[in-house]
């Protein structure tokens, strides 16, 4: 530990004996890396980090020039009554297909409609009655 002290010693003198000099070039290197912060950015697009010339990030490109893009919207219509619920979707869906970016390119390319009943399967249970539940165990 010593040995670390006494090779950093010219450079602590002259923290010690200049301390303005030394707090203005802390100030400056603090707003240089402040402005340096500024510009990094979070890319979540794997694709982005890998290169373009692997089979996966191509297949991904043809995929999105076939369906737009990755992602997923996903609509959860709910009320008691599913024709109710059908016949909304059914008014919602075209209306949806029409909506542009302010560039021109539609919003969504495609859409699927379905009854998704997976969620109720895996947790029916959860849903049941104390007289059913009751049933159940006997």
């Amino acid at each position: 530990m010593d040995k670390i002290f006494e090779q950093l010693e010219p450079f602590l003198k002259k923290v010690i004996d200049y301390p303005i000099t030394t707090i203005l070039c802390s100030f400056l290197l603090g707003i240089v890396g402040l402005l340096l912060a500024m510009n990094l950015r979070i890319d979540t697009d794997l694709s982005e980090l890998i290169p373009h010339s692997y089979q996966s990030v191509q297949a991904l490109d043809k995929l999105r020039e076939q369906v737009g893009a990755e992602h997923e919207v996903a609509v959860v219509i709910e009320s008691p009554s599913f024709e109710a619920n059908k016949a909304f979707a059914e008014d919602l869906i075209p209306k949806a297909l029409k909506l542009n970016q302010k560039n021109g390119q539609p919003y969504f390319l495609r859409s699927e409609f379905r009854k998704n009943i997976n969620f109720l399967k895996s947790n029916a249970l959860y849903f049941a009655t104390d007289h059913e539940l009751d049933q159940l165990e006997d």
